[in-house]
């Protein structure tokens, strides 16, 4: 498969098919949910996740942050068809402590594969404020 060529799967197990070989698929290290196969710094869950090819190390399409005087945001790609999947955003004052939070979501594109979606959270006077995605199956 081509990320160009193909509509996503409904679950991991037929992600993983079209990427990995049967003997790739019989290997945790190089196919299962934490794996790195194309060392870009992705696990595979998130490459399916954020729509990206797990062969081939990814340039672009992880979550980036962005803020400005009110808000910290989250963007990042969603697959809308991956029923096995649950998107979260946490919040962190220090890097170390997270705790969930319910964003304002904003969508950007959706091209009826995927959407591109900026999760807002208000400054509201934190001296840091970061976010990140948790993306569980």
């Amino acid at each position: 498969w081509t990320l160009s060529s193909f509509t996503p799967p409904t679950s991991f197990a037929k992600w993983q098919a079209g990427f990995f070989t049967p003997a790739e698929l019989a290997n945790p290290a190089i196919s299962g949910d934490a794996a790195d196969p194309d060392g870009d710094g992705l696990s595979n869950l998130l490459e399916y996740a954020l729509h990206l090819d797990p062969t081939r190390p990814s340039a672009g399409g992880a979550p980036f942050s962005s803020m400005d005087a009110n808000y910290v945001s989250l963007t990042y790609t969603k697959v809308i068809d991956a029923t096995d999947l649950t998107y979260a955003i946490e919040k962190s004052p220090d890097l170390v402590n997270w705790s969930p939070v319910i964003p304002v979501n904003i969508i950007l594109a959706d091209d009826g594969i995927t959407q591109t979606v900026k999760a807002q959270v208000p400054i509201l006077g934190a001296p840091g404020l970061y976010l990140r995605l948790r993306v569980t199956r």
